[in-house]
């Protein structure tokens, strides 16, 4: 996954010098996509960006970490996850 990490450095006014720096790492953009659990198939359901994925269960909670009790909701994802059940995110981003 990629990040990105940017250094500041911080300037006192009072001194007239830079007395540190801080870092900010920015992590994997995240994508929402909503669920649901399919009572005929025991699959769940994804729908991101207008498009339908039928899931594996045992894929998608080790994904999310959901329970089988959960039965709908949202929940966010890394492009590599939406990738991993069968979306392009990528195509999305670049359109």
């Amino acid at each position: 996954m990629k990040t990105t990490t940017y250094n500041f450095r911080i300037f006192n006014f009072a001194t007239g010098e830079f007395d540190g720096t801080v870092t900010l790492t920015i992590g994997p953009r995240r994508h929402q996509a909503g669920y649901m659990r399919s009572r005929r198939t025991s699959c769940y359901n994804v729908i991101y960006d207008g498009r339908e994925v039928r899931v594996d269960p045992v894929l998608f909670r080790r994904i999310t970490g959901k329970s089988t009790a959960e039965i709908a909701g949202v929940y966010v994802f890394t492009a590599d996850e939406l990738a991993l059940m069968g979306f392009e995110p990528a195509q999305r981003e670049a359109a």
